[in-house]
């Protein structure tokens, strides 16, 4: 064992106190590509680029924090910070709402990268060489939790939301001006400020970048029924992972009509499971179908099922185990297997058919579609 520090503090940034000290978190994210990226991004189609090298060259020591209402961009190398203000705009003071921070590339100007800001129910596109904003999309009708960018098409990112959904934007289209709320049965009509179930609101979705393609809707068919906290993209197939504070991890599908006036709705995931008795915070995928996550520590201890062996009959008047004052379940990091994966996905070449789905087993709880360890 040695007594020396194992780190050494290189550079120290110091941020400016927000105006409203009621909220004073923040998030940060990394320059998430180096030079072999291009392999995997958009297909290859820029793995020989000059022009991606030097922007890699570039960025490769700047990170974006997001923090008070604006968007810092930061140099390690160099100690340089630039800030873009949302000034001007309504941004979030609530004490429970952490503003979440990404990278992102559009397809057709993958040389410019772009930074996405969450703040107060909106996700604002700003592009980090020219310091502006140039794109504002809404629609969700709570905080928003996460912020997650597909790994090899990062003009699809997905956004999770206190409002029970997800949803799944293209930054190489534009957002709907006088988009209505999606016809919602059993109505005959546009679904009217329902977050869960539409748009919050009637009026445009935003302006500039960043397009709405589809919305993973909340409710009792195999949507969340409490905060979506998490999501992550397949980095193979057209499928998104989520996980909330409902207890539950679901897969979806992917749906394609990034063209069509409005966004696509999808109320049925092909897997949906309750594996642990405490919120999930943030899932990953390991491999194709092998799943990770991580859960939240909880003051509720989590009951033992009792043995297969033990035949002491249960009375109905048995006491609740009293709980030690202060008590907390740790939080866990668990890994299972999606058995389900051949049902939808036979060969790795092949898709499913667009309109298939599994039965309300898969949708609201594949308690037998998955295996720990």
């Amino acid at each position: 064992m040695t007594s020396e520090a194992p780190f050494v503090l290189a550079r120290r940034f110091a941020i400016p106190s927000p105006s409203n000290e009621s909220n004073s978190r923040g998030s940060i994210q990394l320059f998430p590509w180096v030079v072999d990226s291009a392999a995997q991004l958009f297909k290859g189609k820029w793995r020989a680029s000059e022009q991606w090298r030097s922007m890699v060259s570039e960025f490769s020591d700047a990170f974006v924090v997001g923090y008070g209402g604006s968007l810092y961009i930061l140099r390690t190398s160099t100690g340089q910070s630039t800030c873009v203000s949302l000034k001007g705009t309504e941004v979030s003071d609530d004490i429970n709402e952490t503003p979440q921070v990404a990278w992102a590339l559009r397809s057709t100007h993958p040389f410019d990268p772009l930074a996405l800001l969450a703040d107060h129910r909106r996700i604002f596109v700003l592009n980090i060489r020219q310091k502006k904003i140039v794109g504002c999309v809404r629609g969700h009708g709570g905080r928003i939790t996460s912020i997650a960018v597909h790994p090899t098409s990062p003009n699809i990112f997905a956004s999770t939301s206190a409002d029970f959904t997800t949803r799944i934007y293209d930054l190489d289209g534009l957002a709907q001006k006088n988009a209505e709320n999606p016809v919602w049965p059993p109505w005959d009509g546009p679904s009217h400020t329902s977050a869960a179930h539409g748009m919050d609101g009637l009026d445009a979705q935003g302006s500039g970048l960043g397009r709405c393609v589809q919305i993973l809707v909340g409710g009792r068919s195999g949507g969340h029924a409490w905060d979506v906290l998490g999501a992550a993209f397949h980095p193979r197939l057209p499928l998104i992972l989520t996980c909330g504070a409902d207890r539950h991890v679901k897969i979806w599908r992917i749906l394609s009509g990034s063209t069509a006036e409005a966004p696509l709705l999808e109320d049925k995931p092909l897997f949906s499971a309750r594996i642990t008795t405490s919120r999930v915070l943030s899932v990953a995928w390991l491999a194709d179908d092998v799943i990770i996550m991580h859960t939240a520590t909880t003051s509720t201890p989590a009951r033992t099922p009792p043995d297969d062996d033990d035949t002491t009959p249960v009375s109905d008047d048995e006491e609740e185990p009293e709980i030690p004052p202060n008590y907390l379940e740790p939080g866990t990091i668990d890994v299972f297997q999606w058995l389900g994966l051949k049902r939808f996905f036979p060969s790795p070449d092949t898709n499913p058919n667009p309109v298939s789905r599994g039965g309300a087993s898969d949708y609201q709880e594949s308690s037998t579609a998955f295996k720990i360890g």
